[in-house]
C-alpha cells in the first residue's frame, strides 16, 4: 500500500536557520509534501524576502498564553502538531532560549513520539542535551564530527541548503544594486563589516575600534556596517558609536539583503559569522564578484566565545585556505591591505570554487533523508 505524503512542520527564529529552511519549504509543493511554516523574530523577514508564506509563532501558539508558561505553550504546540497530523518537525538552531518556538516545538514533538530534525547553520552548534532533537542536518563532515561529539543526536551531512539557489543568482546585478544603495561607484574600494551580537564581550569593542581606526587611515576606502539580525537598535547604535569614535564614517545597511551586501563589498570582515561562507559560495556562481574574506579572530574573549560553543579550534574557512585570519590590529591591517588587491580576491575566489564549487542538490538529499526518517519511524510504530 502506498504511504501517505509526509506532513512537515517547519519552525525557525534566527535568520541563518531561515535561509536553510526556506529552501525546504519552497521545495515542499513540488514533492507533494504538505507543510506548515511557523516563524518568529529575524526569520520572518528572511521568509518574507523569499515570498514563503508562514504563520507568526505568536499566532500559532495562541496570543492569550504567556510564552513564559512553558508547560502550556508546549501543550498548545502538541495540539497544533496533532491537528495537522505532522510526521516530522524540522526546526532551526537558534540562540538558546527555552521559550523560543524551536525549543517549544521540539519538546512537544518529543512528548508525542514524533521525530524532530534541526537544521544546523554553524559547525558544531547544538542544543543543550536536555533540548536536543533526534537528528541534525549539517553542512559537512567537520560539522558532523563536532555535532556527534557534543550530543547523542544523529548528524547527517546534506550540504548547505541555503546556498543551493546561489547558482541561479545574478551577483553582478546584486553588486550594482548594493553600490547604488550605498551611494558608491562601482570602482570604489569598499570594506563590509558584518556585525555580531556580542557587545557584552569587552574584546569585541577592541575589534570594532581597530576596524574603525584602520578604515579611517585608508582615506580612499569606504566602510559599511551591516548589523547582525539579532542586534537591537541600541546595540547597532553602540557599534556605530565605537566605529565613529575611532575615526571611521561607516554607512549602515540594516535592511539590505545579505547577498546584496556581500556582493557590494570588496572585503567581507567578521569575527566568526557564516557571512564568510555566504561569500565563498557566492564566488562559486558564474560571473560573480570576487571578494576577500577576513576573520577577525581576537582577542581571547571573542575567539573563545565561538570555540567553546562549537568545539572548533579554528575557523573552517581559514583552515580551508580561503579566508585571511587576523589576530590583532597589526595583522588585521595586513589582511585588509592584502584583501583589497585583485590578486588576493582572485585567489580566494579560485579556492572557494575548488572547495565548494561541486555543490550537488542538498534540498533533494534532505528530503530523501526526511522520507527515510519518517519511514523508519512509521515502521517502528507499526511494529
Amino acid at each position: 500500500m502506498q504511504s501517505e505524503p509526509a506532513k512537515l512542520i517547519f519552525t525557525m527564529r534566527d535568520a541563518g536557520s531561515a535561509g536553510h529552511i526556506a529552501e525546504l519549504a519552497a521545495g515542499a509543493a513540488a514533492r507533494g509534501t504538505l507543510c506548515q511554516v511557523v516563524a518568529e523574530g529575524p526569520a520572518q523577514e528572511r521568509l518574507a524576502a523569499r515570498g514563503i508564506p508562514h504563520v507568526r509563532a505568536l499566532t500559532w501558539l495562541d496570543t492569550s498564553v504567556s510564552r513564559s508558561d512553558l508547560l502550556r505553550s508546549r501543550a498548545i504546540a502538541a495540539e497544533r502538531i496533532q491537528k495537522f497530523g505532522a510526521s516530522l518537525v524540522v526546526c532551526g538552531r537558534s540562540s538558546t532560549d527555552e521559550n523560543g518556538i524551536d525549543e517549544i516545538v521540539i519538546a512537544a514533538a518529543r512528548s508525542l513520539g514524533i521525530p524532530s530534525v534541526v537544521v544546523q547553520d554553524f559547525w558544531g552548534d547544538t542544543w543543550p542535551e536536555v533540548s536536543r532533537p533526534d537528528h541534525y542536518l549539517v553542512i559537512d563532515t567537520l560539522a558532523a564530527r563536532l555535532t556527534e561529539a557534543r550530543t547523542s543526536a544523529t548528524a547527517h551531512v546534506i550540504g548547505s541548503l541555503k546556498h543551493a539557489r546561489y547558482r541561479e543568482c545574478d551577483f553582478q546585478s546584486f553588486r550594482r544594486r548594493g553600490r547604488e544603495a550605498l551611494g558608491l561607484g562601482m570602482q570604489a574600494m569598499t570594506i563590509g563589516y558584518f556585525g555580531q551580537d556580542i557587545l557584552h564581550l569587552p574584546g569585541y569593542h577592541h575589534v570594532l575600534r581597530d576596524i574603525g581606526h584602520l578604515a579611517a587611515r585608508m582615506g580612499d576606502v569606504s566602510l559599511f556596517y551591516k548589523p547582525h539580525p539579532r542586534e537591537s537598535t541600541e546595540s547597532s547604535s553602540r557599534t556605530i558609536s565605537l566605529l565613529r569614535g575611532a575615526g571611521a564614517r561607516p554607512i549602515t545597511v540594516k535592511n539590505m539583503e545579505i547577498e546584496i551586501a556581500i556582493a557590494a563589498a570588496d572585503i567581507v570582515v567578521s569575527c566568526f559569522s557564516t557571512v564568510g561562507l555566504d561569500a565563498a559560495y557566492m564566488m562559486c556562481a558564474a560571473d560573480s564578484p570576487a571578494v576577500s574574506i577576513i576573520c577577525a579572530d581576537y582577542p581571547a574573549d571573542v575567539s573563545g566565545f565561538w570555540r567553546s560553543a562549537t568545539g572548533l579550534t579554528a575557523f573552517p574557512l581559514v583552515t580551508d585556505g580561503i579566508a585571511l585570519p587576523a589576530v590583532d590590529r597589526q595583522t588585521l591591517e595586513v589582511a585588509i591591505r592584502t584583501g583589497l588587491t585583485n590578486a588576493e580576491r582572485k585567489r580566494q575566489a579560485d579556492r572557494s570554487r575548488m572547495i565548494f564549487g561541486n555543490l550537488d542538490d542538498p534540498v533533494k538529499d534532505a528530503y530523501e533523508l526526511i522520507e527515510r526518517i519518517v519511514g523508519n519511524d512509521s515502521s517502528k510504530m507499526e511494529a
